[in-house]
């Protein structure tokens, strides 16, 4: 005779078959996503960076993943010249009209794109303009950055920042040797040189600049910011001429 107070087991119920279902659901879910981050997590260390590269960037912008994660306050509501260090070079200093921000990765492609660009903008506009630099390297994206923009900041220890910067866009070497072999043709004394890239002796004005750039919500280079307007990448001539006089002309 059947036991009317037989009961089927929760997990064979209707509801409990849907629960099961959905925790398995949620269980897939999670393993997918914990393995897609720790494959780009292991990429960004040991991978291949230049795959990366075409992964994270767009036409014109290299875009770091672990900095575009970072959760950010609104720009507008930060004051962009207190992010003007007193170490960051300066270019066409004085009471000008226009303040530009650079943020730059010396190993860029798209950095390296602008520079004639650039250039040529701050040439053509050097009446109105005063420029600043900051570093951006993105170690992770252009591995050997870091070494690169230390050899910069070393040779304005020397007042040759800027022939040093353009010399950085120009040469393809950017190894020890040839970032000392930078410096020689800029008759920087080898000694100070030399001593002061070894000891990486301005890391923490170049960590500063990182730390600005992720505070101001950066993701990329390069980025400008134009009386604090942000400009992000590569940009032509046309559109240069556009920002700068549109800034010029706004009622201050």
């Amino acid at each position: 005779m059947e036991d009317n107070n037989f009961k089927r087991p929760w997990y064979k119920t209707g509801l409990g078959v849907t629960f099961l279902g959905l925790i398995s659901l949620f269980i897939f879910v999670a393993v997918v996503f914990a393995g897609f981050f720790s494959y780009y997590a292991w990429q960004l260390k040991y991978g291949d960076a230049q795959k990366l590269v075409k992964e994270f960037t767009t036409e014109n912008f290299s875009v770091d993943p672990e900095l575009s994660m970072i959760e950010i306050d609104n720009i507008q509501e930060k004051d962009i010249n207190k992010y003007i260090r007193d170490f960051n070079p300066v270019l066409y200093a004085g009471g000008k009209p226009i303040t530009i921000i650079a943020f730059i990765d010396f190993e860029c492609p798209f950095c390296h794109e602008s520079y004639p660009i650039f250039k040529t903008v701050m040439a053509k506009y050097e009446p109105l303009v005063k420029v600043i630099f900051k570093n951006l390297p993105l170690e992770n994206l252009h591995p050997g950055t870091e070494l690169s923009a230390n050899a910069a900041a070393c040779a304005g220890e020397q007042n040759k920042f800027w022939d040093y910067y353009d010399g950085l866009f120009l040469i393809s070497d950017h190894t020890d040797e040839g970032l000392i072999n930078l410096a020689g043709q800029l008759n920087l004394n080898y000694n100070t040189f030399v001593t002061c890239l070894d000891a990486s002796k301005y890391q923490n004005d170049i960590s500063q600049d990182m730390m600005d750039a992720v505070d101001l919500g950066l993701i990329g280079t390069p980025t400008y910011f134009v009386n604090g307007y942000k400009v992000e990448g590569s940009m032509s001539l046309e559109e240069w001429d556009k920002i700068i006089l549109d800034i010029y002309n706004k009622p201050r």
